[in-house]
């Protein structure tokens, strides 16, 4: 993947970077564009897909069989990705001793998504990369 990046005009690091689940396009970012210490975030800013990260929450929620529709976590879940509030009220909701795989599911991703809802705001309008999914496997 790196070597795909380098193909491009890497002089000037895009404002952002979005991946699906696989570490690899993340990774391959950060060798091309290293973290450069500074009182901002890092250029380019690497995210995770948000259609990936609701794709995910939502077969953890299938897991604990509370994902139909209208349920108050699937509500809440629509806007789990966009602000810090809405991943409060997410992980708020999924508190619950029943809810085993929705709470691992959060725990795992709560550093990452408040990294990312945190600073939605000053990132370009971009947040997924599934339109790009099946061209995606051919890059791979």
């Amino acid at each position: 993947m790196d070597r795909f990046l380098h193909k491009l005009d890497t002089s000037v690091p895009p404002r952002l970077v979005i991946t699906d689940s696989a570490h690899e396009a993340g990774n391959a970012a950060r060798q091309v564009w290293p973290v450069q210490p500074g009182p901002s975030f890092p250029l380019p800013f690497v995210k995770r897909c948000e259609h990936h990260l609701y794709a995910n929450a939502r077969d953890a929620l299938a897991e604990d069989r509370v994902s139909h529709w209208g349920s108050v976590r699937m509500e809440a879940l629509s806007d789990a990705f966009r602000s810090l509030d809405g991943w409060q009220a997410f992980t708020a909701v999924t508190r619950h001793p029943k809810l085993v795989a929705a709470q691992a599911w959060t725990a795992a991703n709560d550093e990452l998504v408040i990294a990312q809802a945190g600073v939605r705001h000053l990132l370009p309008d971009h947040h997924s990369t599934a339109a790009l999914d099946t061209h995606l496997g051919t890059v791979r």
